[in-house]
């Protein structure tokens, strides 16, 4: 196996280089490009000091993220070499982006936000169909069981346990599109409930 102590050096000398061609890039590059270089290249100087704090309980382990890290940084010359001969490739495509703790938090938000809001249409669209009728039961259910899903991906949210709210935010969406599959299969359109304008 590769030894963590050589990735760790070859990865040094890959981004010391990565840094080089960045501050060579002058006009190729936009600025919003070379903003986008360092983002990234802060990933991945992120990703050695997780390696270095794993080191002592699982160096393969640290050494597999490290390995990672220097795939990326080697990704990203490619990307700045290519820049330089104007091929046309998206830094997105070579080397995604790495979310912050914050903007997975904000993301998690927005979807638990917009699935409230389907799952509200939803309900209005319900009030169409018969109560004791099969589909009124099952999707009555379902929402019941996206209730407790919800709950407790807020709860792990408010923690800032992400991992896990991410894993059941995944669930709910999936549950969400169902329901909207489902309600347009019934022919039910679905719409916000009107709310009456309040007048002074």
């Amino acid at each position: 196996t590769v030894s963590y102590e050589k990735v760790l050096s070859r990865i040094e000398a890959e981004t010391t280089r990565a840094y080089e061609y960045l501050n060579s890039l002058g006009n190729v590059a936009t600025s919003e490009q070379k903003s986008d270089i360092e983002r990234r290249l802060n990933d991945v100087k992120n990703k050695v000091e997780s390696a270095n704090k794993l080191k002592e309980q699982d160096e393969a382990g640290a050494t597999l993220i490290l390995t990672e890290a220097l795939s990326s940084t080697q990704k990203l010359i490619s990307f700045m070499t290519k820049l330089e001969v104007r091929e046309n490739v998206t830094i997105e495509e070579l080397v995604p982006v790495v979310p912050t703790d914050e903007e997975r938090f904000n993301a998690l938000k927005l979807n638990l936000v917009d699935a409230s809001t389907t799952i509200a249409m939803v309900e209005v669209g319900l009030k169409q169909l018969n109560s004791s009728s099969n589909d009124y039961i099952a999707i009555a259910d379902t929402i019941s069981q996206y209730r407790l899903i919800e709950i407790e991906a807020n709860a792990h949210l408010t923690a800032g346990e992400l991992e896990k709210a991410e894993a059941l935010v995944k669930g709910i969406l999936e549950i969400v599109k169902a329901l909207e599959d489902t309600m347009v299969g019934l022919g039910i359109k679905l719409e916000a409930e009107e709310t009456e304008e309040i007048t002074q």
